[in-house]
């Protein structure tokens, strides 16, 4: 399971820099002239740039968790087994394969992304990342 929420997290900073590529700021983690890390900065800050990167993240991690269950690549989790209790009448095709299991990937991107929002006494800015976390995981599944 670490394999897919790391591999969200990598996707979601790909997708950011290549969202932000021709702006000031790149969604560069690391100032290439002090070597200091400076996402930390641009992160602690209500701006546009961070909401962004709260929501792509959240969005990363649920979508790579979602996917690598649907293909067992997870031990602790697989397919979406509730089209299979549909009543066959109903239903308007044969389903065949393997549905992905999006609450299960929407759980966990919860449980890793908005951890370190949780127990902050509800400030602001914790209600707020984690408005931007919850918004990210419903464009991005």
């Amino acid at each position: 399971m670490m394999d897919s929420v790391r591999y969200g997290a990598q996707n979601a900073y790909a997708e950011c820099q290549y969202q932000f590529n021709k702006r000031r700021w790149n969604c560069t983690l690391i100032d290439p002239t002090t070597l200091e890390l400076i996402s930390d900065v641009m992160l602690r800050d209500g701006t546009r740039e961070s909401a962004f990167v709260h929501a792509v993240s959240a969005a990363g991690v649920a979508y790579r968790v979602t996917r690598d269950c649907a293909r067992g690549l997870n031990e602790r989790c697989g397919c979406d087994q509730s089209m299979l209790n549909i009543d066959p009448q109903v239903r308007t095709y044969d389903y065949q394969g393997c549905s992905d299991n999006v609450q299960y990937g929407i759980a966990i991107s919860r449980e890793f992304v908005d951890a370190a929002e949780r127990g902050k006494n509800a400030t602001q800015r914790a209600i707020l990342n984690l408005h931007n976390n919850r918004a990210g995981r419903q464009v991005g599944i």
